[in-house]
C-alpha cells in the first residue's frame, strides 16, 4: 500500500476538470496535475496557458499516437536544461531519437483523444513509478 496518497488520488476521473498529465522537470522531479478542461474559448486559452507556463514557451510533440509528450518547441535555442529523466522515460516508452537529440526543459506526458489532449496513460505511470520518478 503506498503511503504517497498524492499520487493516486489525482487519478480519479472528475468530469468537471481537464486532462490528467505527468509534469516532468529537468531536475527529475515529476507531478502528476490536471490542466484546465477545454472546450469554450476561454477554456481552450486556460489550457494553453497552463501548457506555456509549464514547459516555458511554445509547444511540439513527440510519442507514438498512444502517449504524447508536450515539449519546448525552442528549448535548444533558449538553452534549457536536459531533461534525463523525461528523455529515459520516453525511451522507455518507445520513442527513436535521432543521434544526438534529447528532451530539454520541463515535459508534460499526457495522451491525445481525437483533437483535444486526454489524461497520461497507466504505462507512462507505471514507467514512472517503476523508476522512481513518482511514488
Amino acid at each position: 500500500m503506498s503511503t504517497d496518497q498524492s499520487t493516486d488520488s489525482p487519478q480519479t476521473s472528475d468530469p468537471g476538470t481537464g486532462p490528467l498529465v505527468l509534469l516532468v522537470q529537468p531536475d527529475g522531479t515529476a507531478t502528476t496535475e490536471r490542466m484546465p478542461a477545454t472546450g469554450t474559448p476561454a477554456q481552450d486559452r486556460a489550457q494553453l496557458k497552463f501548457i506555456n507556463d509549464a514547459i516555458g514557451g511554445y509547444f511540439t510533440t513527440i510519442g507514438d499516437g498512444v502517449w504524447i509528450a508536450l515539449v519546448n518547441e525552442d528549448g535548444e535555442r533558449l538553452m534549457l536544461p536536459p531533461n534525463t529523466t523525461a528523455d529515459l522515460l520516453a525511451r522507455a516508452l518507445g520513442f527513436r531519437f535521432r543521434p544526438g537529440d534529447e528532451l530539454l526543459g520541463p515535459v508534460i506526458f499526457t495522451s491525445r483523444k481525437g483533437t483535444e489532449l486526454g489524461d497520461v496513460t497507466p504505462a507512462v505511470l507505471e514507467f514512472a513509478r517503476q523508476a522512481g520518478v513518482i511514488a
